[in-house]
C-alpha cells in the first residue's frame, strides 16, 4: 500500500500549489472577508515559517534582483506619510506588501525543491482550466453587458464578477503555461496528461473569447512575437531562426484563429476590435481618458512623487472620484516620481534579462512568452497589487536561479 509522506516540504509544497490554483478564484468571497486566493496566501507565507532559515535566506544574486523593489516600497511608504492630507492618509497597500513577501518566499522555495515552481506553474493551469470549465456550464458565470456604437448589447462573460480583461489575462496565462507544458514537458508528464492538456486549449480559448477582451486576444501572438523575437536576438544565424519562427508562429497561430473566427463568441469581441479609440475608451472613465488626465497629473510632483495620500487627493480634485490609472508605469511615476520610476524600471529590467538568459543558455520557452502576459497587466491593470503578475516574476527569477545555481550551498533539512 502507498504511504503520502508527510513533512515540511511537502506542506509548503501543497500551500504553494493551492495558492498558484486559487488566484483563478479570487473574486470567490464566500465569508465577505477574504477571498480564497488571499486565504492561501496568508497559509502559505505562515507555511514558510516552518523553514525559516531557508525562507529567509539571501545572497547577493538575490539581492541584486531584490533592492530596487524594496527601495522603491520603503520610499513610497516615506513619500506617502509626507504627503498626508485632510482627506487620505493612506500610507501603505497590505496587497502590495503581501505580493512582495509571497516574491521573495516563493524564490526560495526553490532552494528546497528545484521544480517546485514548475508545479506550481502547472497547478496554476489546472485552475485556469477549472475555472474555463466551470463558465462553459455556467457556474459562478457573470455577464457584463455594454452597448456598441450600433445600439446593440454587447456580452462580456466574467467569473464570480472579476473584471473581463483580468480573466482573460489570467486564463491566457494558463493558456501559455498548458502550451509551455506539452511543448518543453520539464516535467515529464504522462501521454494521457499531456492529451488532457491538448483538449483544454479550445476551452481556454472559448473562455478567453467570451470575456470579450482586446487586451487578451492581441497579448497572445504577442506571446509568439517575444519567442520569435528572443531567438532572433540569441542566434547567430538570424535569417535562418527567422524563417525557422515564423513558419512555427504560422503553424501555432493559424489554426487558433481559424477556432475563434468559428465560435459565435467572436462576434463581441470583433465588434469590441472594431470601435477601439471609440465613445467607450473615450468616455468619463474610459481608459483613453483616464490616462490623459493622470498623465496631466503627473506634472504636479514629477520628481519626488505623491505617495498613496496625495495621489488621492490630487485624483479626487481632478476626477472628482478616486480611480487607479490602470497603467503601473503612470501609477508609479504619479506615486514616487522619477525616482521611483527608475528603481521599479531596473527592477523589471533585470527580471526580463534574466528571461532572455534563460532562453539564449537554456533553451527554456515559459520564462519567455509569458513576459507578454506580465506586460499586460503592468501596462493596462493593475499590475502592483496582482498576485498572478507577481507570480509570474518569481517564477523568472526562480527558475534563473536555479538554473544557473545561484543559489548559495545550504543544508537542507525538508
Amino acid at each position: 500500500m502507498y504511504k503520502i509522506k508527510i513533512d515540511r516540504a511537502s506542506i509548503q509544497n501543497f500551500f504553494l500549489y493551492f495558492y498558484f490554483f486559487s488566484i483563478y478564484f479570487e473574486n470567490f468571497n464566500p465569508t465577505g472577508y477574504f477571498s480564497i486566493s488571499k486565504l492561501a496566501g496568508v497559509i502559505y507565507i505562515m507555511s514558510a515559517f516552518l523553514s525559516i532559515k531557508v525562507f529567509s535566506s539571501l545572497n547577493r544574486q538575490q539581492l541584486y534582483f531584490y533592492w530596487p523593489i524594496i527601495l522603491f516600497f520603503i520610499y513610497l511608504t516615506l513619500i506617502s506619510l509626507f504627503n498626508m492630507n485632510d482627506y487620505s492618509n493612506r500610507f501603505i497597500d497590505m496587497a502590495f506588501i503581501q505580493n512582495i513577501l509571497i516574491f521573495m518566499i516563493l524564490i526560495n522555495h526553490v532552494r528546497k525543491d528545484s521544480l517546485v515552481l514548475e508545479k506550481g506553474m502547472f497547478a496554476l493551469a489546472i485552475g485556469a482550466i477549472s475555472v474555463a470549465f466551470l463558465l462553459l456550464l455556467g457556474v459562478g458565470a457573470n455577464e457584463a453587458t455594454t452597448e456598441s456604437v450600433g445600439g446593440e448589447v454587447m456580452i462580456r462573460r466574467t467569473f464570480f464578477n472579476a473584471g473581463p480583461n483580468e480573466l482573460a489575462l489570467k486564463l491566457s496565462a494558463g493558456l501559455v503555461v498548458v502550451v509551455s507544458i506539452i511543448y518543453e514537458n520539464t516535467l515529464a508528464i504522462r501521454k494521457l496528461t499531456k492529451l488532457i492538456l491538448i483538449f483544454s486549449i479550445p476551452l481556454l480559448i472559448l473562455g478567453i473569447l467570451g470575456t470579450a477582451s482586446r487586451t487578451a486576444f492581441l497579448i497572445l501572438p504577442a506571446c509568439g512575437i517575444a519567442w520569435l523575437g528572443y531567438k532572433l536576438l540569441a542566434s547567430d544565424k538570424k535569417f535562418y531562426a527567422l524563417l525557422l519562427g515564423l513558419f512555427t508562429f504560422l503553424i501555432v497561430f493559424i489554426p487558433l484563429v481559424y477556432l475563434a473566427l468559428m465560435l459565435d463568441e467572436f462576434r463581441f469581441l470583433a465588434e469590441r476590435l472594431a470601435n477601439t479609440g471609440g465613445i467607450s475608451d473615450n468616455s468619463e472613465t474610459g481608459r483613453i481618458t483616464l490616462w490623459i488626465g493622470f498623465f496631466t497629473l503627473i506634472f504636479e510632483n514629477l520628481f519626488f512623487g505623491n505617495g498613496y495620500s496625495g495621489f488621492d487627493l490630487i485624483t479626487y480634485e481632478f476626477f472628482g472620484f478616486i480611480e487607479s490609472p490602470h497603467n503601473v508605469l503612470l501609477e508609479t511615476i504619479l506615486y514616487t516620481g522619477m525616482i521611483g520610476f527608475f528603481l521599479y524600471i531596473l527592477f523589471l529590467g533585470r527580471i526580463f534579462s534574466a528571461s532572455y538568459k534563460l532562453f539564449k543558455y537554456k533553451n527554456r520557452i515559459l520564462p519567455t512568452i509569458i513576459i507578454p502576459i506580465a506586460l499586460a497587466f503592468i501596462m493596462i491593470l493593475q499590475g502592483l497589487n496582482e498576485k498572478v503578475c507577481w507570480i509570474i516574476l518569481a517564477y523568472i527569477i526562480g527558475t534563473y536561479m536555479n538554473s544557473f545555481n545561484k543559489f548559495n550551498t545550504l543544508k537542507i533539512k525538508k
